[in-house]
């Protein structure tokens, strides 16, 4: 209803009398006699006007009820059809000054229901509208998959509850690899478990945005923003899993969280991942956890490296020298461990083969027992020990004409001794 409406009264129309069409009229063959006019007394009073209207309509008389089956009122005829046309007066009538027609004060109940229609019909195109509007608002940070916090929230609860599939379903179709997986995440949250989300308000442009979000890795409280995107009416997130580098431990079978690995990099969701390596008599030196604390993040393990493990190191240690028990033991000019020497010195002594004895020094012995393994650069999987001493040596030996025992000086010391550990049946190496 509008506000003409207001604080009138409905007020009934006077209908219109439709004139009738009157017949063609003929001239008459003789002029009829026409009678005078009659005089109207001076003081006649004019007739009375009958009123549609009340002439006063009581401010709380509530608008008539129109029934619903009430048929429309016939519109009266001015003049019956059969009735013939009046000859034409000879005369003017006298001019009669119409009454006036009473003034329209209010509408007709049509016109109040026409308005009261057209007035629900706008609010209803309004709440529509607005409907849309909110519709639109919301469209803006939301997605066949919820609205942006709601993906957020989602797969990060999905990383704390170690389900991978329900995390990985929230970044690009490409994304897989072996620590995107449930086992992966189990162990991650076993090491640091991910609670304590919290997410922020997003910043939400077109179909980009960011919502910051805060979480605990552990005892480490994170604050990150996470990026997301819409794709085919589902919110994403932008990246999603960061990266750690494995090519530093190529060749010694690396494993993250116990799996295994390999390549330079693998993705990986936020949590915590503990390197190791499987090939025997290796570990990751000082700590082999690291934390990747937000997506897209590639945590630095420059300075995790892999070292012999002690028990690995005494075996090496033990390996070495029981080759050079051997290797002292042989009586030939030829013999391994780098004690081979020629059968003739450079001062033109002879020695004779089978009669060489070979000896160690008291500090080659201790040095034999406690040198430190090294780790080949190219071949991590290579162990080499460094210098470990001299041999003393003496053989029987002919020299201008005399034999006898000689001491042989400056005899080779021994070699470089080295094991590839991950070779079945590894056996120590001279060079």
């Amino acid at each position: 209803m509008t506000d003409d409406s207001r604080g009138e009264e409905p007020q009934q129309t006077i209908p219109e009398t439709a004139a009738a069409e009157a017949p063609p009229q003929t001239a008459p063959s003789e002029a009829p006699i026409v009678p005078a006019a009659p005089a109207i007394p001076a003081d006649m009073p004019a007739p009375a006007i009958p009123a549609a209207v009340p002439a006063a309509v009581p401010a709380d008389m509530p608008a008539p009820a129109i029934p619903a089956d009430m048929p429309a009122p016939a519109i009266p005829a001015a003049v019956p059809a059969d009735m013939p046309a009046p000859a034409a007066p000879m005369y003017a009538p006298a001019a009669v000054q119409a009454p006036a027609a009473p003034p329209r004060k209010g509408l007709g109940t049509g016109a109040i229901i026409g308005i009261v229609a057209g007035g629900l019909a706008l609010l209803i195109a309004l709440i529509i509208g607005g409907v849309f509007a909110v519709g639109a608002a919301v469209g803006a940070v939301g997605g066949g998959a919820g609205n942006v916090e709601e993906t957020a929230e989602a797969y990060l609860t999905a990383i704390a509850d170690a389900d991978a599939e329900t995390a990985v379903s929230f970044l690009e179709a490409t994304a897989s690899g072996p620590l995107l997986t449930d086992e992966a995440l189990a162990v991650s949250q076993k090491l640091a478990p991910l609670t304590d989300i919290v997410i922020g308000e997003p910043d939400v442009t077109g179909d980009w945005g960011t919502v910051p979000v805060t979480y605990s890795i552990g005892d480490t409280a994170v604050s990150t923003e996470l990026s997301v995107y819409r794709h085919s009416d589902e919110w994403k997130i932008s990246g999603g899993t960061g990266q750690l580098s494995v090519y530093h431990l190529d060749g010694l079978e690396p494993t993250i969280n116990g799996i295994p690995v390999s390549g330079e990099y693998v993705d990986a969701l936020p949590g915590a991942y503990e390197y190791g390596v499987a090939v025997d008599g290796f570990a990751i030196e000082g700590d082999a956890v690291v934390l990747m604390t937000s997506p897209s993040e590639y945590p630095d393990t420059s300075g995790m490296d892999a070292a012999l493990t002690t028990e690995a190191a005494d075996a090496f240690r033990q390996a070495v020298s029981a080759s050079v028990d051997a290797c002292i033991a042989t009586t030939t000019l030829e013999a391994g461990c780098g004690l081979a020497i020629p059968a003739t010195l450079s001062d033109g002594t002879q020695l004779t083969d089978g009669t060489i004895t070979r000896s160690l020094p008291a500090e080659t012995r201790a040095e034999i027992g406690a040198f430190d393994p090294e780790l080949d650069y190219d071949v991590p999987t290579l162990v080499k020990g460094g210098y470990l001493g001299s041999v003393e040596v003496t053989a029987e030996c002919t020299k201008d004409g005399s034999t006898g025992t000689c001491s042989v000086l400056f005899a080779p010391s021994l070699g470089t001794p080295s094991m590839n550990l991950a070779e079945d049946d590894a056996v120590v190496e001279w060079d």
